[in-house]
């Protein structure tokens, strides 16, 4: 469903009363409390739910989450921060329905043309983003263990679209003279014979046919990181309104 996010909520539910099964822009909603009005009608009406974050689908996800949880390589994840940004022209800050509060309110908080935010854990980890329609083409993700780190460039959409890479260090330090690094970051490249969106909608294609032909229940996996994201959108929001408080986020 490939409608502004202000028209989801209706569009949404009417498909799930109607049976249907469906991938949809993201994000899901504008709010939570419309995300999980969403959520309870395709839950009563057994059909299954995903939004179009296709980055997730790729095989080199798959290959960074190993990674991320290799407790003797990268150890205990301490901090992650992401930025993208797309310089855009007068004609998409006139006309895109991502400007525009009536069609795209959030969108990702895309209605705020430049953003950032700062979010922290009880347990101590943290993370960043930095969002921007006014700045140059990047797609930048770091996370940083207690032991290793992990660096990409083109997190969103790959750089190729049959193959991907990333950039990993595991327990560097410096060499004797302290003039390098010992062992140096190491680049691991994915490959696929699937683009990640032929992926995505590959896979919301089995969770369909496996509630058809075998009665499965609708897969809550993808609803729940869809629900995730939401309740941070949210909290960035209300910071903003609040004079750039701080929010706490509640499940």
């Amino acid at each position: 469903m490939p409608l502004p996010c202000g028209l989801h909520l209706k569009w949404a539910v009417l498909t799930a009363q109607k049976k249907k099964h469906l991938l949809m822009e993201k994000p899901v909603a504008l709010h939570v409390a419309e995300f999980d009005d969403i959520m309870k009608a395709f839950e009563e009406n057994g059909v299954q739910i995903m939004d179009g974050t296709m980055w997730l689908h790729h095989p080199r996800t798959q290959k960074m989450k190993e990674f991320l949880q290799d407790k003797e390589r990268f150890g205990q994840l301490k901090t992650v921060n992401s930025c993208l940004s797309l310089f855009t022209d007068p004609d998409f800050l006139k006309n895109d329905i991502r400007v525009k509060p009536d069609l795209n309110a959030l969108g990702a908080l895309r209605v705020i043309l430049e953003c950032g935010a700062s979010l922290l854990w009880e347990d101590g980890k943290t993370a960043t983003f930095h969002c921007s329609f006014l700045e140059s083409l990047t797609m930048n993700i770091t996370a940083i263990g207690t032991f290793g780190t992990l660096h990409l460039t083109d997190f969103v959409i790959p750089y190729q679209e049959h193959e991907a890479s990333y950039i990993a260090s595991a327990k560097p330090g410096f060499n004797d003279l302290v003039t390098g690094w010992t062992p140096c970051p190491s680049e691991h490249s994915v490959t696929t014979d699937l683009p990640q969106e032929v992926r995505m909608v590959r896979e919301f294609a089995k969770l369909v046919q496996d509630i058809k032909k075998n009665g499965a229940k609708p897969d809550k996996k993808w609803p729940t990181f869809s629900r995730k994201t939401q309740l941070v959108l949210d909290a960035v929001k209300a910071s903003i309104e609040k004079g750039f408080e701080p929010v706490e986020i509640a499940n």
